[in-house]
């Protein structure tokens, strides 16, 4: 792990903050089911310095013609063209030069909106809880873990909060390591209908991941989070743009309905008021 390049992307949060799985490989059951309740987790490391422990990408979000979520892998985050990108500018400028009252909302700001690029983050951990329902199966507790940038956000400022470190060798003894290291409590509760993780955090007490045996093993079966991250298909991109643009046509004025639906991304071409 390279902590001079963590403290960039820890800088990077800082500046950021102020102002369907496919993506990362593997089959679904490779993933971390978060569960409601505390979801106790080891984060591990890359299994050597060429890499992060950690793989980063952005997803666009959209609904469909049949009304499905879908996802739509930023093509920016390895510097190709994004035509989800230049339609989400495109949507803010339609809403600018319609002259409206600033924090007047319309469909183009609305869609503007649903489909910007969040940033996401893949990590290999060991499920805990996995392991206390079959102890014998090591290799299947390693599983890829898919947060966004505010729990990972978490997870960088703890890796380098003294509280955390022993202060003889805090380089080799922050949260990621293997021998005296932080098992991670990801927190699931509400904030209304929505999905808050704000009560999570690393536990104190440090111990080791576990055995020897059991952390080479753990080792062995990382799942390949960089190399599998995919973007998704330039085409494929126009085309989601066509329909989307086709769903704000002709909307030429503020959406006021501060009771609209903000979570079913349907749009007429009349503006509800």
């Amino acid at each position: 792990m390279n902590l001079n390049d963590l403290r960039k992307k820890h800088e990077e949060l800082l500046r950021a903050s102020s102002g369907t799985p496919k993506s990362s490989g593997g089959t679904l059951e490779n993933y971390f089911k978060v569960e409601p309740g505390k979801n106790i987790i080891r984060i591990l490391p890359w299994k050597d310095e060429s890499h992060q422990f950690y793989a980063e990408t952005a997803i666009h979000r959209y609904v469909n013609d049949n009304g499905q979520i879908q996802n739509y892998y930023c093509r920016k985050t390895q510097g190709e063209s994004c035509p989800m990108c230049d339609f989400y500018f495109d949507l803010w400028k339609m809403h600018k030069e319609l002259g409206l009252p600033p924090k007047t909302r319309s469909k183009f700001g609305d869609l503007a909106t649903k489909i910007k690029a969040t940033p996401r983050y893949y990590m290999n951990v060991v499920d805990r809880r996995a392991l206390e329902n079959d102890p014998s199966n090591i290799t299947g507790a390693v599983k890829i873990l898919s947060v966004g940038q505010k729990v990972f956000k978490k997870v960088i400022e703890t890796i380098f909060n003294p509280d955390y470190m022993d202060e003889e060798d805090p380089d080799n003894t922050n949260v990621l390591s293997l021998k005296k290291g932080n098992d991670f409590v990801l927190e699931l509760g509400k904030s209304g209908e929505y999905n808050n993780y704000d009560q999570s955090v690393f536990r104190i007490k440090k111990t080791p991941a576990g055995s020897d045996r059991d952390i080479a093993t753990w080792m062995e079966s990382l799942h390949d989070i960089h190399s599998s991250i995919k973007i998704s298909e330039y085409d494929a991109g126009k085309e989601i743009v066509q329909n989307l643009r086709l769903s704000v046509d002709g909307a030429r004025g503020p959406s006021r309905n501060e009771d609209d639906d903000m979570g079913d991304f349907k749009f007429s071409k009349e503006v509800r008021v």
